[in-house]
């Protein structure tokens, strides 16, 4: 059961950090969007959870990048044992490897954020 919960939170991480990435790129603020979407219809506990944290850019860990890229190895695994494509989570692991490769394993899992910012061309420096 831990997996399949946790395909469902890290595949949130990820689609989130690309919706806020989209908006940040369209001029708007990150702040603003999560006050938005943690009232909205696609808000959930988790994103009402880690609204602050978005916020302030802050992804002191509860669960880190690491972590959480081990759970989707786990995951991705699972499904290829039972013949399950896997699209998506196999897609988001890359990521997971890829944001922990350039230094962000050690933070909160929502730092995905953050990295695909990095890769988008945003910087704060």
């Amino acid at each position: 059961m831990k997996l399949v919960l946790n395909t469902l939170v890290g595949a949130t991480s990820s689609i989130l950090g690309e919706a806020l990435l989209l908006g940040e790129k369209g001029g708007l603020n990150p702040a603003q969007m999560m006050e938005v979407i943690s009232e909205s219809a696609v808000a959930s506990p988790l994103i009402k959870y880690k609204k602050d944290m978005i916020s302030a850019m802050d992804f002191s860990p509860a669960f880190s990048v690491q972590q959480m890229m081990k759970d989707f190895t786990l995951i991705t695994e699972a499904g290829r044992a039972q013949q399950i494509p896997m699209f998506a989570a196999n897609l988001i692991l890359q990521q997971y490897v890829s944001a922990a490769n350039v230094g962000y394993g050690e933070q909160d899992f929502f730092a995905l954020f953050d990295w695909m910012r990095a890769a988008g061309g945003i910087s704060d420096a």
